[in-house]
């Protein structure tokens, strides 16, 4: 058995370095939103530096954004 990788709950088997690199990705989205939450940006404001900035927010995950703007709040 392999102890290097890790099999997500979506998508293909990673390694756990890769998983450790999507984690911080995420975190730094999650710093991101919060910032502009508190900046009181828009929902399309947030979306648009989302993609712009991560290439992250469009598609399945734009529906993620208001719930992440009231959690920041």
């Amino acid at each position: 058995m392999d102890f290097d990788t890790v099999i997500p709950g979506h998508g293909p088997v990673i390694t756990k370095s890769q998983l450790a690199e999507s984690r911080a990705r995420m975190v730094t989205i999650q710093e991101r939103v919060r910032a502009l939450v508190r900046e009181k940006k828009s929902e399309k404001e947030i979306s648009d530096t989302l993609v712009k900035e991560f290439n992250w927010g469009f598609g399945p995950s734009a529906g993620n954004i208001p719930g992440m703007m009231l959690e920041f709040r």
